[in-house]
């Protein structure tokens, strides 16, 4: 617009030129046209020079925007390493707000209060029959019985009558546990021969079952090495330690090699329970690396881990993609819960596919720092989606009563959840950003649990699963040899799944490698399943309770709070007057 202004003004001027006769007029304005063109090519080169300045400033400002997103995602980054340093691992909300119930009618709240009330009548029924249960046991005990009788010692006086104190008989009794280091028995079995007087029959007594052949240790042992090291975390080096304690000079190499050949043992059965558990119509399956070292070098490996309502299976491999996921998963199946890994999909997946809602939460639970008021209100709504799974686990419902409710109250909790959704426009690559993408991408297969009643919301079982596993390696680092990362699988199959049918782990592995040493054909190998095993009936000879006399000390009387200032001890007394009170005894 000046530019325009500064045109028409040297027009003007120009005309005023052409009219004006006078020389020094003339001049005059020939000096305001220059001044005025002048003007104009100042004018000219200060507005590309602004144009040049808001260039620069327009790419300063998407610089800036840049940074401060990457100051975010690294302050974010920072928050989340420093939680998962030195926070609590649990993932709780953090408003510390006590859940709400979802809203129900009168019959559901009638229903609740019914089976709240059925709830507390079956608890009163357990502890009665626990407390049964531990009378019985405790009749029936395992346990050696000692009774240990304190006879009230000779040489206590008594202040007022300065008459000895005598001894009156039991007056009440005192009950303790005590604990007797494990020992270890070098046993030595004399074998009988048998025969008739005609010479057909003629025998050697059997020599004692063995876990592993070429070995003299016995397969509880073994059992206990591996349950000791896979269930209770306790590295090999750990036990060599403890043996050594007991007086046994037992190698860590001979231990190891106790552990591995008893996984060798066992692998027809672990393959038999894989299987098995593949045929399951509802799978919850996760994946975790662990860490072999061979040869100095460091390389992953992933352990898988699939839970069904008839087992707990493990496996182990090399890589983590679609075709190895379909080989642990199996070609049947009616539906499959996992975590939005890419090795899930409908080439690895039989039947449907749903995806875990706390992964998504956590996501959402990482981004409170950055984003606190967007992030509570979507963990707000997943957390009455999962109040409505606790009131369907109150209510007892089955499959079909659990999807029904989940249709009545969780569906328009997730309508609101997406409408919530909808509403947030965070920076793609924040940690809000991230956690919306991850849900609304996965959304199909997050609601899946609305069409069957029978998927969870979660994985959580698996994880908890996966506890024992880290936490082993955590002790003892790393496997050192694939037969050793086979061991880990098997164990862990074995051990967690004898554990979820209530049976011993060391029991139940000592007496399947027994069962599979002395030649159980592969045909039978489903009479070992943990749910068909029984463990074989023990003959144990019961040993008599113990009695002993235990002498109390007469000082240990006498700092008795009881008997302060009533009692003393008697004078020590001169040879010939013991010599008489023996006598007299």
């Amino acid at each position: 617009m000046l530019t325009t202004e500064v045109q028409s003004t040297m027009n003007s001027v120009a005309a005023l030129i052409a009219t004006v006769d006078d020389s020094k007029a003339q001049r005059i304005c020939w000096v305001i046209a220059g001044m005025l063109e002048r003007s104009l090519s100042e004018n000219a080169r200060l507005e590309s020079r602004l144009a040049e300045v808001e260039a620069d400033n327009k790419g300063l400002r998407a610089k800036n925007i840049a940074l401060r997103t990457s100051v975010d995602q690294l302050k974010e980054q920072v928050s989340y390493l420093n939680r998962q340093l030195y926070g609590k691992k649990s993932e709780a909300n953090p408003d510390k707000k006590a859940p709400t119930a979802p809203p129900l009618t009168p019959a559901e709240l009638a229903k609740v209060a019914e089976a709240r009330e059925l709830q507390k009548q079956a608890r009163a029924l357990i502890r009665e029959a626990n407390a049964v249960v531990a009378k019985q046991k405790a009749q029936a005990s395992k346990l050696v019985h000692e009774l240990v009788r304190r006879r009230v010692p000779e040489g206590l006086v008594c202040f007022c009558c300065a008459g000895g104190v005598k001894d009156r008989g039991m007056a009440h009794t005192a009950h303790e546990i005590d604990i007797v280091p494990a020992t270890l028995i070098d046993r030595t079995f004399l074998l009988h021969r048998g025969s008739c007087d005609c010479g057909a029959v003629d025998f050697v007594m059997p020599d004692p079952d063995r876990g592993l052949e070429q070995t003299t240790a016995r397969p509880q042992l073994i059992a206990k090495c591996a349950v000791d090291k896979f269930l209770y975390h306790m590295p090999i080096h750990r036990q060599e330690a403890y043996f050594k304690q007991r007086g046994c000079d037992l190698s860590r190499s001979t231990i190891n090699g106790w552990v591995l050949r008893g996984a060798l043992v066992c692998e027809p059965l672990w393959k038999a329970l894989c299987q098995a558990n593949r045929l399951e119509p509802i799978k919850l399956c996760d994946e975790t690396p662990i860490c072999v070292v061979k040869d100095h070098e460091s390389k992953d490996r992933f352990l898988w881990c699939i839970v069904t309502m008839l087992a707990v299976t493990f496996d182990v491999t090399t890589e983590r993609n679609i075709k190895i996921a379909a080989q642990i998963l199996g070609s049947i199946g009616e539906a499959t819960l996992t975590d939005g890994h890419g090795c899930y999909s409908k080439k690895s997946i039989a039947g449907a596919h749903a995806n875990c809602l706390g992964h998504a939460r956590r996501k959402f639970f990482d981004s409170v720092v950055a984003f606190p008021t967007e992030s509570m209100a979507v963990l707000g709504v997943i957390r009455d989606i999962f109040m409505v799974e606790r009131l369907a686990d109150e209510l007892g419902l089955d499959p079909a009563g659990r999807l029904e409710l989940r249709k009545t109250k969780s569906a328009p909790l997730l309508v609101d959840l997406q409408a919530l959704i909808s509403t947030m426009n965070p920076p793609p690559k924040s940690s809000l950003g991230k956690a919306i993408n991850y849900l609304t991408k996965r959304w199909a297969k997050l609601t899946h649990f609305l069409a069957d009643g029978r998927i969870p919301l979660t994985t959580n079982e698996v994880e908890r699963r996966f506890r024992d596993a880290k936490l082993g390696f955590k002790n003892f680092l790393f496997a050192q040899s694939e037969v050793g990362v086979d061991a880990v699988a098997i164990y862990y199959t074995l051990i967690a799944t004898a554990r979820l049918y209530g049976h011993d782990p060391n029991d139940y592995l000592a007496d399947v490698m027994v069962k599979i040493t002395n030649g159980l054909p592969n045909k039978r190998l489903h009479e070992l399943f943990p749910w068909n095993w029984q463990p074989p009936p023990k003959v144990e000879q019961e040993l008599p309770p113990m009695s002993r006399e235990e002498h109390v000390p007469i000082a240990r009387i006498l700092n008795m709070r009881s008997l302060a200032g009533k009692v003393r001890a008697a004078a020590p007394s001169s040879p010939e007057s013991a010599i008489k009170n023996a006598a007299a005894k």
